[in-house]
């Protein structure tokens, strides 16, 4: 094996993914797939068999995984991914990447919100959303609400769990007389 580069795109925790984790390439011409194994660490206390392909002689290799936590709360913020490859001839070669694992894009909904005949609301559910990281805890987001009424902006409460959470919030609207 001669050379090699990691090339991994956006990951979000929760959710598969199928990455190209490494390129290669072999000074024998005649080298194929089966040539050669790959065992790719994903740096998050796992490992798994990468799946290699020849196009043009430039190998790739594949890999499948789901990172069930983002990468925040790793050193520098990432998981360090390394790829070792191994040819029938005894040679091998490995190499590394930071990989930056982020929260999936949440999907959210408002619900439409009425205050009683007071102008108060009082812990009322303001909206749902979820994500597809099921391991985060509702203490790991936060809410903040514009009532639309010229107030300050206040914090709402965050419940919820396993991918699925609520947004409840109090506020008194003035009422004219």
């Amino acid at each position: 094996s001669t050379s090699s580069t990691v090339v991994v795109g956006d990951l979000f925790a929760g959710v598969p993914s199928t990455m190209t984790v490494a390129t290669f390439g072999d000074a024998d011409p005649s080298a194929t797939s089966a040539s050669f194994t790959a065992t790719i660490t994903w740096g998050d206390g796992t490992s798994s068999s990468g799946t290699i392909t020849k196009s043009g002689g430039v190998f790739t290799v594949v890999g499948n995984h789901t990172y069930t936590v983002d990468s925040i709360d790793e050193t520098g913020s990432v998981y360090q991914v390394s790829v070792a490859v191994a040819d029938i001839d005894g040679s091998s070669l490995i190499f590394a990447k930071p990989v930056e694992v982020v929260r999936p894009p949440i999907s959210l909904l408002l619900n439409k919100i009425a205050p009683d005949s007071s102008g108060s609301l009082t812990n009322v559910l303001l909206g749902t959303f979820t994500e597809a990281n099921t391991s985060d805890a509702s203490t790991e987001f936060s809410a903040t609400v514009n009532w639309g009424d010229g107030s300050s902006p206040s914090t709402a409460t965050v419940t919820g769990s396993n991918g699925n959470f609520q947004i409840l919030g109090s506020h008194t609207y003035s009422v004219s007389t």
